[in-house]
This record gives C-alpha cells, sequence and structure tokens, in this order.
C-alpha cells in the first residue's frame, strides 16, 4: 500500500507551452515522488509520462491535487483559495523578473490580487535583490520567506554547443542557418500580424540566405497565416522556450521579461518597441532599458530596425545579467531543490478522512481521532483529514480549537463546501463518519467510497429513542447510506443494537473497543484527598449528581475534594448550585485542561457520573497514569471497560452515601490490576482490528439509498384519489362563494360600524416611533402604519426634544389611535424605552420616524408569534436609496424561509442587528430587563441581549420593513469620524459578554471585514493624526480580543491589514489602507458607509 507523496507543479496559467517554467524540477523529484503538471489544454483529466503526470485543470481531479499535494511548486497561478492546510508547502517560483508593473504597482485596484497570491506561498524563490525588494516585498506586499537563489528553468541556457545542436536538429532547422528569435510580449488574444514585414528584415541582414526567422507569440496568441513563408517558422505552440533562445542568434523583443533571462546567453538583443508610447501610458515599467542595452539598439520605428540589422550588434550583456541575475551558473535547480528538502518519505497506508459535526469542541469524538491520527501518522505516515459540517459547536459557551501536529487537514463545509465535496470524491482513502449527522450532511460525496459509520454513544438510547430520537429509524429506513461498516464500541453494544437493525444492516455491523497507546506510567499516588471529574459541562452528562455527591460529602464532613476539569453550557448553572449549596470548599471548577498527567499528580481517582456512555476514552487515559476510576453502573460498555472491584467501582444510580463509601476505598485498587485491563486496548491490538477492517471493505458493497417507489398501479390509484378529492373540494368551494356573496355585505357593514369600539379596548401591537426634528418623513411613516390590515393597533410618537413641528404633523391625522408625547432630548435609546413604558399592547414594534412597514407586516408577525407562541419574531428589511431609488435586502439569506430559529444553532441572526423589523412581547422584555442604553449603536446590544437570551425567535421570509437609506449619510449613525468608530468599538465591548463563545470569532470577523473596513475606505478624508489614531484603536481593540481571530473567514486583504496591526507595522497598514480607500473611492462614491 505504497504511496509516494505528492508535488504539484503549475506552470504561468497553467499553460502547456510555459513547461519550461517547472521543467527542470520533473527530472531531480521524478520517482521519489508522485508528480502532477496542472495544465489547461488536455484531451483527458490525466496522462502518464514518464516519472509524471499531466492533470487537466479545472476539473474536480485537477481540484483535488490543489488542495491536497504535500508541495506544491507554482510559477504564478495559484491563491490563497486553493490553500486549505499550513501543512502542505507551497513554493512560488514566479515565471520572470517582471519589466511591466504589477500588482499594486501596475493598479491599485490589483491590491487583493497580490495579498492572495502572497497569502498562499510558505516560501518565494528570488532571483536576485533588485527582484525581492521590488517585485515581492513592495509590489506584492509578500511578508513570509524569501530564498535568492535564482531561477532553475534559467539552468537550461548553459547547455553545450552538442546539445543545442541536437535542439537544432530535432526541430528539422538546417544546422547551417542562423536564427533570429522574435519573442514579443502578450498584447490581446486571437490573431496577430507582425509589426513588420518579415521578408524586409531578412533581406536587410548582409546574408540574407543564411538567416531563419522563428516566431514565438504569447500562448493566447496565434500568428496571421498571410505572414507565413519558407523563411519564418511559427514556433507559438513550442513548449520549451529556452530551446529557441539557445539555437538562436539574436532576439528581437519590445517589453517581454524574457529579455532579461536572454542576457544570460550573452547574444545580440534587439527591442523593437513600435507602440512605446501607448504602452508606458497603459502600463508602466520598472525601469529603462536604455541603462542596460546599447541604445541603437532600442527603436521604434520598422525603418529604423530594418537599418539596424545591417550592422554590427553589441551582444555583451554583462550588466543586465549581474542585475537581474547574479546567482546564475547553471545550478540554481541543484540549489533550490537542496534548500527547499522536500520530505520523500513515502506513505504506506491510503489517507483517512474523519467526518465530524463540528471541528473545534471537545469530547471523547476528538479524543478517538486524535489517538487514531497519531497511531497512523507515525506508524504508517498517513494524511489525516478532519472534515466537519461546521466550525464551531454552536451550543456549546467555548471554543477549543482542535489542532494536532499528527492531522494534515481541517475542513468544515461551513467555510469550504466545495473543498470538503471535492475531496471527498477524489479521496481513495478510507472515510470514517464518528456522527450520524455527519453521515447525513456528507453522504452524497460517498458513494462506492470505502466508508465505515461509527457511533459512540450508548446504543441503548438509540433503542429506546431517549436520546437518539431518529438514529434507529434512520438506519433501518436508509436516509443514512453509503457506507460498508456500522461500528459500536463493545460487543455487548453490538449484541445488543442487532435485533433491532434490517437484516441488511445486521451485517454491516461490527465492533471494536476504543484504545490507547500503551504508555503506563503510574504516577506515585497523591496524599491529597481529592477527585477528578474530566468531560464536557453539558446535559447529558448528569451533572447534578456531582451536586449531590458533594452534599453527601459535606452531611458526612469528609476532607475529600472534587476538582471539575471541563467546560460547556452548564458552567454557570453548576457554579450557581455550588454557591448555593455552599460547597465552594469541596467542588472546584478547574476549567478545560488538556495535560492528564498534571491532573492525575493532583487527584486519586477518576469519577464519572453519567447515566450513558459510549465506550469513555478518558478511563484508558486514567489507567495509563494508575489511577482507578468510579461511576456508575448505568451503560451498556461500563463493564467492558471497568472491572469492578479491581480497575474500579460500579455504584448504582443515585446512591450517593454508596458513592461515597467507594471513594474511602479507593487506596484498594491494585496497581496490577490496572495495568493489566489497560493491555485489552493496546493501540497495536486494537489497530490490528482496524487494518483488518480496511482490508475486508476495499472489494464490499456499502449500503445504498433505498427510495420508495410507487408502482404504476399505486398511482393510479392515486390519481383517482386525487380526482376525488379535488372534485369534493371544488363543490364545497362553490357553496363557500355563494353564503359570503349573500352574507359579506352585511358582514362589512357590521364590521365598520364596530371599529370605533375599539378605543375602548387594549390594543395588541404598540407601534414606537421615536422622533427628533423628523418632519420630512414622519408623516409617510405614520400612514404606513395605519394603513396595516391588522387594526387593533396603536401609535406612539415619542418626540424626543424636537425644535420643528412634529406634532402638527401628528395632530393632522385626527386618529385616536395616536398618541403623542414629548420629552427632553436624551438619544434614541431612552426614547424608546419611555415608548416602552407608556405602551399598552401586548407586543411593541419599533419604527423610526424616515422609515415605513409594508401593508401586511403586523398582521404577519402577529399570526406567526401567536401561533408559535414566541416572544419575538423578526422579519426581512428592505434598504431604499431614496436618492438613487436602488433597493436591496438586508441579510436576505438569513430570512431564505419561514422558521423558527433556535438558540442552539443560531449564528448568522446575530448579524442582523435591526430593533426595527421585530415584534417583540412586552412582558418578555420587562421580565428579561431587556432595555435600550443611550448612545450610539444601542440597536446593537439590545439585539444581542434578545438573541442571547430568546431560546426561540420566528423568521418570516417576507418583507416587513423599509428603511430609507439618504444619499449623503446624514444619519448620525453613517458618519464616518474619529468619534464614531470609538461608538462602535465601545458597542462591541459592550455586547461582548453577552455573545456565547461560539459567536466570539464572527464578531471579531464582523469587525474586521466591516466595522473595520468602512472607516479605513475613509482615509482619504482623514488627516494623518486622524489615521494613526484609527491604527491606535484597532490595535487596543486587537489586544483584548485578538485572539478571537479566525483567519478561516476574513477576507484576505482585511487579514492583511489586521495582520499589520497585531504586528505594529503601521508603515504596512497606512500604505494599504490608503489603497484600499483611493479604490473605494474611484470605484463606488456614492456607496453606504454603513
Amino acid at each position: 500500500m505504497l504511496e509516494l507523496k505528492k508535488i504539484l507543479l503549475v506552470p504561468s496559467a497553467y499553460n502547456k507551452r510555459a513547461l519550461d517554467d517547472i521543467k527542470a524540477y520533473i527530472s531531480i523529484y521524478k520517482y521519489k515522488f508522485e508528480i502532477n503538471v496542472l495544465i489547461n489544454e488536455l484531451d483527458s483529466v490525466i496522462i502518464k509520462k514518464d516519472g509524471y503526470n499531466l492533470v487537466k485543470n479545472k476539473t474536480s481531479y485537477g481540484a483535488y491535487l490543489k488542495y491536497t499535494s504535500d508541495y506544491v511548486i507554482d510559477a504564478g497561478s495559484l491563491n490563497y483559495n486553493f490553500k486549505k492546510s499550513s501543512k502542505t508547502k507551497w513554493v512560488s517560483i514566479w515565471h520572470g523578473v517582471p519589466y511591466k508593473k504589477m500588482f499594486i504597482d501596475f493598479d491599485e485596484k490589483s491590491l487583493s490580487g497580490g495579498i492572495r497570491y502572497g497569502k498562499a506561498y510558505d516560501m518565494m524563490i528570488s532571483t536576485s535583490p533588485y527582484y525581492t525588494e521590488t517585485f515581492l516585498r513592495n509590489s506584492m506586499l509578500y511578508s513570509g520567506e524569501i530564498r535568492e537563489l535564482g531561477s532553475a528553468k534559467i539552468d537550461k541556457l548553459f547547455a553545450s554547443e552538442e546539445e543545442i545542436l541536437k535542439i537544432k536538429d530535432s526541430l528539422g532547422i538546417p544546422l547551417d542557418k542562423k536564427i533570429i528569435l522574435y519573442a514579443p510580449t502578450y498584447r490581446e488574444e486571437g490573431k496577430v500580424s507582425l509589426p513588420f514585414d518579415p521578408i524586409k528584415l531578412i533581406e536587410s541582414l548582409p546574408n540574407p540566405d543564411e538567416f531563419i526567422l522563428i516566431v514565438k507569440l504569447h500562448y493566447l496568441s496565434w500568428l496571421d497565416q498571410n505572414s507565413f513563408n519558407y523563411k519564418i517558422v511559427d514556433c507559438t505552440n513550442y513548449s520549451e522556450i529556452s530551446d529557441l533562445m539557445l539555437i538562436s542568434d539574436m532576439l528581437i523583443s519590445d517589453y517581454s521579461s524574457l529579455i532579461l533571462d536572454y542576457s544570460i546567453i550573452n547574444k545580440p538583443i534587439i527591442l523593437f518597441q513600435h507602440d512605446k508610447k501607448e504602452y508606458f501610458e497603459n502600463r508602466g515599467t520598472y525601469f529603462d532599458f536604455k541603462d542596460f542595452l546599447p541604445k541603437k539598439q532600442i527603436v521604434q520605428r520598422e525603418k529604423e530596425l530594418y537599418e539596424l540589422m545591417g550592422t554590427e550588434l553589441e551582444s555583451d550583456n554583462f550588466k543586465m545579467r549581474e542585475f537581474f541575475y547574479p546567482y546564475e551558473n547553471g545550478n540554481s535547480t541543484e540549489k533550490i531543490v537542496k534548500s527547499l528538502d522536500f520530505d520523500n518519505s513515502p506513505r504506506r497506508f491510503k489517507e483517512i478522512i474523519f467526518l465530524v459535526n463540528e471541528l473545534n469542541q471537545i469530547g471523547g469524538v476528538h479524543s478517538f481521532i486524535t489517538n487514531m491520527a497519531k497511531y497512523y501518522k507515525d506508524k504508517y505516515n498517513s494524511k489525516i483529514f478532519v472534515i466537519a459540517i461546521k466550525e464551531f459547536s454552536n451550543d456549546k459557551n467555548f471554543i477549543k480549537v482542535f489542532e494536532s501536529e499528527y492531522v494534515d487537514f481541517t475542513l468544515s463545509s461551513q467555510s469550504a463546501p466545495n473543498t470538503c465535496k471535492i475531496i471527498l470524491r477524489n479521496t481513495n482513502g478510507y472515510i470514517i463518519t464518528m456522527q450520524f449527522s455527519a453521515q447525513l450532511h456528507f453522504q452524497k460525496f460517498l458513494e462506492d467510497k470505502n466508508s465505515i459509520l461509527m457511533f459512540h454513544g450508548d446504543v441503548k438510547d438509540v433503542i429506546d429513542k431517549n436520546m437518539y430520537t431518529w438514529h434507529l429509524e434512520s438506519l433501518n429506513n436508509y436516509k443514512l447510506h453509503n457506507y460498508k461498516k456500522l461500528i459500536v464500541l463493545s460487543k455487548k453494544q453490538e449484541d445488543l443494537l442487532k435485533p433491532h437493525l434490517n437484516t441488511d444492516i445486521q451485517k454491516k455491523l461490527t465492533s471494536i473497543n476504543n484504545s490507547i497507546e500503551l504508555d503506563y506510567t503510574p504516577l506515585k499516588q497523591t496524599s491529597k484527598p481529592n477527585f477528578a471529574y474530566i468531560g464536557r459541562l453539558s446535559k447529558d452528562k448528569n451533572l447534578m449528581a456531582l451536586i449531590d455527591i458533594g452534599k453527601e460529602i459535606k452531611k458526612q464532613n469528609l476532607d475529600f475534594k472534587i476538582n471539575i476539569y471541563g467546560t460547556g453550557e452548564l458552567l454557570d448553572k453548576i457554579k450557581k448550585e455550588i454557591k448555593y449549596n455552599d460547597l465552594e470548599n469541596i467542588l472546584f471548577l478547574r476549567g478545560y485542561e488538556e495535560d492528564k498527567e498534571k491532573i492525575f499528580e493532583n487527584n486519586r481517582a477518576l469519577i464519572l457520573v453519567s447515566k450513558t456512555e459510549g465506550f469513555p476514552l478518558v478511563i484508558l487515559e486514567t489507567y495509563s497514569y494508575g489511577r482507578s476510576v468510579i461511576l456508575f453502573n448505568s451503560f451498556t460498555s461500563v463493564s467492558d471497560a471497568v472491572e469492578d472491584n479491581k480497575t474500579g467501582f460500579f455504584v448504582k444510580p443515585y446512591i450517593y452515601s454508596e458513592f461515597i463509601e467507594k471513594m474511602k476505598k479507593i487506596n484498594e485498587i491494585k496497581q496490577e490490576n490496572i495495568e493489566k485491563q489497560l493491555e485489552k486496548f493496546d493501540n497495536e491490538k486494537i489497530f490490528k482490528e482496524w487494518n483488518n477492517l480496511f482490508s475486508q471493505i476495499e472489494n464490499e458493497d456499502g449500503i445504498k439509498s433505498k427510495d420508495n417507489i410507487i408502482t404504476s398501479k399505486a398511482k393510479k390509484t392515486n390519481l383517482k384519489a386525487k380526482d376525488k378529492t379535488a372534485k369534493i373540494y371544488l363543490k364545497k368551494r362553490r357553496r363557500t362563494i355563494n353564503y359570503l356573496s349573500k352574507k359579506l355585505p352585511k358582514f362589512t357593514k357590521k364590521l365598520k360600524s364596530s371599529i370605533y369600539k375599539i378605543q375602548g379596548k387594549k390594543p395588541l401591537v404598540s407601534v414606537i416611533i421615536p422622533c427628533y426634528n423628523s418632519t420630512a418623513f414622519i408623516k409617510d411613516a405614520i400612514g404606513s402604519v395605519l394603513r396595516q390590515k391588522l387594526k387593533d393597533i396603536e401609535i406612539i410618537v415619542v418626540d424626543d426634544g424636537s425644535k420643528n413641528t412634529v406634532k402638527d404633523i401628528v395632530s393632522g391625522f385626527n386618529s385616536f389611535k395616536i398618541k403623542y408625547y414629548y420629552k427632553k432630548h436624551s438619544g434614541p435609546g431612552l426614547t424608546r424605552n419611555y415608548g416602552i413604558k407608556k405602551a399598552a399592547g401586548k407586543y411593541l414594534f419599533f419604527l423610526d420616524s424616515d422609515d415605513k412597514i409594508t401593508k401586511n407586516s403586523l398582521n404577519a408577525l402577529v399570526k406567526f408569534a401567536e401561533e408559535k407562541k414566541l416572544n419575538v419574531v423578526s422579519g426581512i428589511t428592505e434598504r431604499h436609496n431614496i436618492e438613487t431609488n436602488d433597493k436591496d435586502l438586508w441579510f436576505p439569506a438569513i430570512y431564505n424561509k419561514k422558521y423558527v430559529d433556535n438558540i442552539k444553532s443560531r449564528l448568522n441572526l446575530y448579524k442582523d442587528v435591526l430593533t426595527t423589523n421585530k415584534l417583540y412581547r412586552k412582558d418578555y422584555l420587562l421580565e428579561n430587563n431587556i432595555l435600550f442604553k443611550n448612545g450610539l449603536y444601542e440597536d446593537k446590544l439590545f439585539t444581542t441581549k434578545i438573541y442571547a437570551k430568546t431560546k426561540r425567535i420566528g423568521i418570516l421570509d417576507q418583507i416587513v420593513y423599509i428603511w430609507n437609506v439618504r444619499g449623503d449619510y446624514s444619519s448620525i449613525s453613517t458618519s464616518c469620524n474619529i468619534e464614531n468608530f470609538k461608538e462602535r468599538l465601545n458597542s462591541i465591548d459592550m455586547v461582548w459578554d453577552y455573545l456565547p463563545e461560539y459567536r466570539k470569532p464572527y464578531t471579531f470577523d464582523f469587525f474586521v471585514n466591516h466595522d473595520m473596513i468602512i472607516y479605513v475606505r475613509s482615509f482619504k478624508f482623514f488627516t494623518e493624526k486622524e489615521k494613526k489614531e484609527i491604527f491606535e484603536l484597532i490595535k487596543e481593540f486587537c489586544n483584548k480580543y485578538g485572539k478571537y481571530l479566525y483567519p478561516k473567514l476574513a477576507n484576505k486583504t482585511n487579514l492583511h491589514l489586521i495582520h499589520c496591526v497585531m504586528e505594529d507595522n503601521y508603515e504596512s497598514f497606512l500604505k494599504i489602507g490608503n489603497i484600499i480607500s483611493n479604490n473605494w473611492h474611484e470605484d463606488s462614491p456614492q456607496t453606504s458607509m454603513n
């Protein structure tokens, strides 16, 4: 099962005619690595060559190689989007020394392109100090490692005379002919005519019969057929330009970097720059060739070119060569390869891919992965992937970034869905799905793969559907499919589950125990009366039993201490219970601790209180340090893991006095029993079972999806039934229409007469409109409420100290539904609170005085709230630029369907910080003390509290609110100034403690991609002092919250900017910031700053 590590070689623009860029590496690396060369023009996906493969770009397998190759050597085609692991090594060997300006030197709009390219590479190979500073550091803004070693493709230009003659002969060119090579830079795609008359050119030479003209155009161009004759050879499609340089006797070019390469061979160079003025104006260059070549050999007119051909030409290119290629002596490839020092140790096992629900959490699943990954990495040098549905576990109040030196790739479908799909569809390795939800998510990509489905919980909870409500049914109805084996963690679990499965799934069921690296290093028993609980602080762990054990310790007046290692959603509740029961001297919350040795140095034994477990790996970890375990005899595999009275103690669930008695006897457990038990679960023994299983599934069919098939007969029966039902429905509909046509006029009259009685009733909805000097739009705002289909409403207009005639406008409506209040000016937050206090409705809705609501919005919001018994319902906001009449939806992806958003899965909703598109139950706000703070961005704090505290929020997929955006950005919340930026930062400070832990990386990301960048875009309006102050404010923010920077989430240009701040590099920050600002205002002078 030996597999070579993969090297991906990428020529410039994936062009097969640019193979010279990378060809030198093939001869050195072939047979030591699997070499793949990625090119565009190929008739099939893969063509095998001697020692390497040509692979077609823009194919699924081509993308797979970009993502997963161990090493990448790229001549300028890839970018950061393809680099998915820090453990793959990417090296840039840019295809030439640029003469034409590139990236930000050419156009500031190319900033992001340069950063995206540079961010991908662990190292760049440079040809000279000039190349390093001018191009890599300044134009590309590359800040990584650079090694000045020369260029591998230049080595070939040191060929012997014999080798040159062989090339000439292979091209069918008479050995007595001299060659003029014409190789211009790229101008346009398609058919190209020569800018001179080739016949005149040759005839202007002293001995024209001795010469042939070879034309080598850019790969996107081809020569006009009218240019051909017997003395012209079109070599545009020839891939190795170095061959053409070697056999030529002179070069004619214009602005191509090829000119610099040609300087190596010391032959005459002529620059025919017939469009110099136009070219320089459009592009610009880094240097002037007049500084390196004889001036007479740089011409612009045809006549000058022909005249020049008849003269003696200079060929001394020493000055150019020393400046641009000072390190070349024919051995650059050797120097580069030696410097790179790629590890060519082969893979002795196929790659292994683990599929999980979330990347960043702690628990048995991730401990299992770490143990297995370490074994297969150390023993077989396997490549290991962990692919998840999501980055973070949304129902945990902590973040534990999953990192392991034994895992090569960690990816999620959330941040890189296409990458996950491509890897799964192209792998020839083994796929182990650790959780059923992950199988459901990824199984469509696993057809005919060597895929294994595992269950890490207790199967009794699958059978009784107590905790795992859908798992058994999903197995038996084939909703779960595309797996070849179903594994549980003990033989007892296998025997218990088997009778409940379909026959064909029973055949796939087997069991393999958890395991551990056999490293029995018993610690000296501590004299401290301490015991350790290790695990997640989650509901399924029965953690209130720890409180009850603590009470029993207190009751018996013992000096036992219980150290609780872990974190989770019950952390705050446990804190409160410890304090409430006065157990601070018995139970201690120690947080998450990865170092188990550190834990067991200070604790006598492990205690577990779960009612259900799969096969706790933590028990094996406990044994490895010579410690025993006390646990409830409550889960299926308990006796597989623990021998009662030998390696630990069983306790009947909830008999806490018995638990204490076992704690007293813990020193009676003998070390030899623990060591003997540990040996049963040695990695070598267990992974031998895994290897047998891997071999077995290679030639085995998997469980397929079995859709319910309705026979044609059944379809006909269904059609008849549908037809009959339709006729009954139509008959009833006609009766209803006839009835309403008679009764509706009377009903309408009665309805109108009763409207005025509503004045004495309590309204269902109070619409609160705070206003301050807002005479221009408040009439439209109030009118949009009065036009609502829902009539049981009141409108509360709170005038925040206006100096204009707001009251007169409100009075002009002459409606009993409107209540007007005037108060001293205090700001929008306190003004809304005033409205809440005055409101009589069951529900509240906030409407800004310059906005509107849609006709049926309140009715739809209330209906959804009442149906689902919701405290908060949110709908779509449409932003309307009242100057340009442009319209767009606010975070439409959140509102793409009608549903109830659960706090456990809440993530995207935090982006919607608007308070004005939501209906709130008034009593819910008051009971939870959710009111507005005063100051800017008061809505952000308000909505964050709502999201953090509200278990269920209704999401309505219809437009309920019209947000009018003014083109002059005169709103106080859309002004870009230093004070406003401080208020934004302050608003984040205020909400931070209310955010669940998993949300904090996204909040930091929102700051990087939104809050920070809108002020950077305004740099052209700031003074140098103000720019420096913004830099310092961002730096202070990063010092507080920088640990939540998660690079996968950030825009790469913005990420580069934030790295400048974190490195305290104000000069680079300022340079990039000014470019971003100039680009933004050049492209979008009227784009909103909010």
